[in-house]
């Protein structure tokens, strides 16, 4: 009944953080960013003037649309998306999250109650599961209360709540419940909840968190069977079914993902570069969450962004938190928890063990926030544990021992504001600084009151354990409350008269924008056709293409340091640009050189070195602000002038068309090198890679020498069916990304697909008329299906075999 009434608490207090959405019945997401974005900004509703919370804005220019394609893109599961990158893996990505259950509900509720529901849902599960893994440790209530409330409403999981990122996140806590109910009664029964654990884990996504959250769970699992002592040889077999299991539940989203990450330029660059290096003072941001000021309030000066420091947990937890250390290291799960702490700490602050993990692809990246997770966790447990030794231990050691616990962190905060006295004053922020002080300083006073009163036993420990809930309850939702603003449903598709235009005349052509107008993945919106993207991976192809186009698009280097601050006064990115001194100032010529190059999710173009490969690419038409001078520069004529300029290229190439002429390449190099040759005469001929399958031989007659264009009868993600008619047939030649998974035919009998002007897709047609289909079929995707199919049948099975030999028991 006890544990019935703080579930029902962490419904209301979920319920509580979102109350404001759930009152105005708006859409969770920040549209309010969308319409300041060009070619919005010309006319913003007065209700968006003020940004709430420009931290969200991936939501908007990346996921959202997105989801907005799932759900309307006219197909029952969409695994291709032709709006962005001259085409691009869907589901692939890791970042959709279309798999996971949650995200159903985008499919069967209109948009403004699903996003609510989403976020409410995720953390219920979280906070659920987070109490009754503390409960299932052996903690009273109100201490597994504690615990779970600061882990769901902490600054970590507040920050990426909109974010794939997230449901790792809110998976972790199931995922450590499952592995304590297997070690309580070891049974084929009892890898189920692990194995869905798992599937959930990566179901979702986000790899690089699942990675993370995956081996703190098996160095966990490892410590505490060492303590528990199962018959090994079983356990060791058990948890590897339940993890084979896991990961076969979420192959569907693995293996495309892996696919897509071996096609993509991250897996090429980012894992020779390593980690960026947490420096001591982003822990003061565990003490004080907005000691480095708030993208909300326009004063955000920090490491990094609010993502990268976001590891508030509450002052009464992380006072508690300290006091379990000592206290609680009787238990028999404290060295288990505190390991997960520990390998969250290390890849964070100690250079040796960032270079251990860096080696790891999945976990090489700039940014190592994802290892978050595992502090916070780390942290809410010491928390719950500590609280849980207070009511329960000497009540003169508690004291002494919270009072140093205190003292320590004062003095820690103290010592960053003494040693960021200068940024702090020339920055103006000396009132907001104290008075951020001043609120975790009242909430410790409230506190360390309440335990002298516990200490000179005025009170009990069901009214300690309430007035700390209470003051953490406060702390937290300070913090949480309003983070995601809710705006009308009516503010989901900005109004452009430029846009209308593109929708109107672009068809299956593509466009570029340049000068900031439209920012990469927001055509999805509309359904254009955007030769740019924005991604975690990108396609290497387009990678290597646009970097011919614009030879400093990727280059990170110069744009680091020309963002540099003036060093003489502070500015708000003075302290995110000290950071990356290690990177701007490094004399190691190969991380120079990797860095003019490892800028892989850029897309914005800002000057066009090769305009004949814009044609190449079939790029119809440039979007720009008036008065931008690279379409003049590339002889484009102005066709449009509204709330943005929109010029006409008039040679780009059609969508589909056939080459009687072609130049043949022996690998991708080659053929890249050709194409971006100033005297290649691109409309007349093609370059093709060869295969040795394929015929090479092309009949010269009078059609020779010029590109027939292809009718396209039907064009949808997956599938394109095209026209064509040649005398002597040709290579066709299919403007769209060439991409593992593509399957051709002709007249329904297949061939083969080979690359053609570096990016894209080519067949060999013989001669007279013919229907030519592509469709996308990916190997990865549907052996992911069949062995996730096989693993729910081994669920059940468990399941089954457990109630069978239950029955049989006497």
């Amino acid at each position: 009944m006890k544990d019935s009434r703080s579930l029902f608490l962490i419904v209301i207090l979920t319920l509580l953080q979102f109350l404001p959405a759930i009152w105005s019945g708006g859409v969770l997401l920040p549209l309010d960013i969308l319409y300041h974005l060009n070619p919005f900004a010309t006319s913003i509703p007065g209700e968006l003037l003020q940004v709430r919370n420009p931290h969200l804005s991936d939501l908007v220019i990346q996921f959202y649309p997105w989801l907005d394609f799932l759900r309307t893109g006219g197909t029952a599961l969409s695994l291709w998306n032709p709006y962005s990158f001259c085409g691009s893996p869907m589901i692939a990505n890791g970042q959709t999250t279309f798999l996971h259950p949650l995200t159903w509900l985008n499919f069967v509720l209109p948009v403004a109650p699903a996003t609510l529901s989403i976020a409410l849902g995720k953390l219920l599960f979280c906070g659920a599961f987070a109490f009754l893994f503390y409960r299932k440790l052996g903690l009273e209530g109100p201490a597994s209360l504690i615990g779970s409330l600061a882990y769901m409403f902490g600054g970590h999981l507040t920050a990426w709540l909109g974010y794939p990122g997230s449901y790792p996140i809110v998976t972790l806590p199931f995922l450590f419940w499952s592995l304590e109910n297997y070690l309580s009664r070891p049974s084929l029964k009892g890898i189920s909840p692990i194995a869905l654990a798992y599937g959930l884990l990566f179901i979702a996504g986000q790899p690089q968190t699942g990675a993370v959250v995956a081996a703190a769970s098996l160095l966990y699992f490892i410590i505490r069977v060492r303590v528990e002592r199962p018959p090994l040889s079983r356990t060791v077999l058990h948890f590897s079914v339940a993890a084979t299991v896991g990961f076969c539940l979420a192959s569907p989203q693995i293996l495309p993902f892996l696919e897509y990450l071996r096609e993509s330029a991250a897996f090429h660059l980012r894992s020779s570069l390593g980690w960026k290096q947490y420096p001591w003072f982003t822990l003061i941001s565990c003490a004080v969450p907005r000691f480095f000021g708030d993208l909300r309030t326009g004063n955000f000066w920090g490491f990094s962004s609010h993502l990268g420091e976001a590891v508030y947990i509450g002052v009464v937890p992380l006072t508690l938190a300290s006091v379990g250390v000592v206290l609680w290291r009787r238990s028999r799960q404290f060295w288990a928890v505190t390991s997960v702490l520990f390998l969250g700490f290390l890849g964070l602050y100690v250079v040796p063990a960032q270079r251990a993990l860096s080696h790891v692809p999945l976990l090489s990246q700039l940014d190592n926030n994802k290892l978050l997770v595992l502090i916070t966790f780390g942290l809410t447990s010491l928390a719950a544990g500590g609280l849980n030794e207070i009511l329960s231990s000497s009540r003169l050691a508690t004291w002494k021992l919270w009072m140093r616990a205190e003292i320590f962190w004062t003095g820690f905060v103290l010592s960053g504001l003494l040693y960021f006295r200068t940024p702090i004053h020339e920055l103006s922020l000396m009132r907001f600084e104290l008075g951020e002080l001043a609120w975790c300083g009242v909430v410790l006073i409230l506190s360390s009151g309440s335990l002298w009163a516990y200490r000179v036993k005025r009170v009990g420990p069901t009214q300690l354990a309430v007035v700390l809930l209470c003051l953490t309850i406060v702390d937290v939702l300070r913090f949480s409350v309003g983070y995601y603003p809710a705006f009308s449903s009516k503010y989901l598709r900005p109004p452009s008269t430029s846009l209308a235009f593109l929708e109107k005349h672009t068809g299956t052509d593509r466009f570029l924008g340049v000068g900031g107008e439209l920012p990469p993945e927001t055509s999805v919106l509309y359904r254009l056709q955007d030769v740019r993207g924005y991604d975690a991976l990108t396609p290497y192809r387009h990678y290597m293409m646009m970097g011919r186009i614009d030879g400093g698009i990727h280059n990170l280097l110069a744009r680091l340091r020309a963002g540099r601050p003036d060093r003489t006064r502070w500015m708000p990115t003075t302290l995110f640009n000290l950071s990356l001194e290690r990177y701007i100032g490094s004399t190691d010529t190969e991380m120079l050189d990797m860095l003019r190059h490892i800028d892989y999710w850029n897309s914005d173009v800002q000057q066009i070195e090769s305009p004949n490969l814009l044609s190449i690419m079939g790029v119809r038409y440039m979007l720009c602000n008036a008065g931008n001078p690279l379409p003049k520069r590339t002889n484009m004529r102005l066709v449009h002038k509204s709330d943005a300029e929109i010029w006409e290229n008039p040679d780009a190439l059609p969508k589909a068309y056939i080459t009687t002429a072609p130049i043949f390449a022996k690998n991708d190099a080659a053929a890249l090198d050709l194409i971006s040759d100033r005297e290649f005469d691109f409309k007349r001929s093609a370059v093709i890679c060869t295969s040795p399958r394929v015929s090479n031989e092309v009949h010269s007659d009078s059609e020779a020498g010029r590109l027939i264009p292809a009718n396209i009868l039907s064009y949808a993600p997956e599938k394109v069916q095209l026209a064509v008619d040649s005398p002597h047939g040709g290579w066709l030649i299919l403007s769209d990304l060439y991409y593992p998974g593509w399957q051709a035919s002709i007249d329904g009998t297949r061939t083969e697909i080979v690359p053609a002007n570096y990016l894209f897709r080519a067949v060999h047609v013989q001669s007279g008329y013919h229907i030519v289909s592509f469709t996308y079929r990916p190997l990865s995707f549907y052996a992911g299906l069949v062995l996730s199919s096989l693993a729910i049948a081994a669920l059940i099975g468990f399941g089954a075999w457990g109630s069978h030999r239950r029955k049989l028991t006497p």
